[in-house]
């Protein structure tokens, strides 16, 4: 067994390389250490591998159909609408519930879209 970590060999000769292709993530650069390794991430990205999406809810809301951004540590949750959902309120789910059909029209979900008839009368 080699003392320091991060050598490999009969006589510890070997440096053990850390960094792999995989290690860092979303354009981080991986320094390799005696015993692992560091990713050095971007400006947009946090965490071991650059995992984590940086989001301010001041500076850009990612929130979709009035969503309400809520800042959550280096990240953003999505409040959504009830006739919305997805993790940034990007579905459609409910059509009709933000009544978007106008001139007295009715509003029709239907399985790709919505239709609105104008009510006779």
């Amino acid at each position: 067994r080699c003392i320091p970590a991060g050598f490999a060999g009969e006589r510890c000769e070997t440096d053990i390389v850390h960094c792999r292709p995989e290690s860092c993530w979303n354009g981080g650069s991986c320094a390799d250490l005696v015993a692992g390794f560091r990713c050095d991430c971007n400006a947009a990205f946090t965490g071991v591998n650059c995992e984590t999406e940086i989001v301010d809810c001041n500076s850009s809301s990612p929130c979709l159909n009035n969503g309400t951004c809520v800042q959550n540590g280096f990240t953003a949750d999505c409040l959504c609408p009830a006739w919305t959902t997805g993790r940034l309120c990007q579905v459609i789910a409910f059509p009709c519930l933000s009544s978007p059909c106008q001139n007295n029209a009715s509003c029709i979900p239907l399985a790709s879209a919505l239709s609105s008839d104008l009510m006779s009368g």
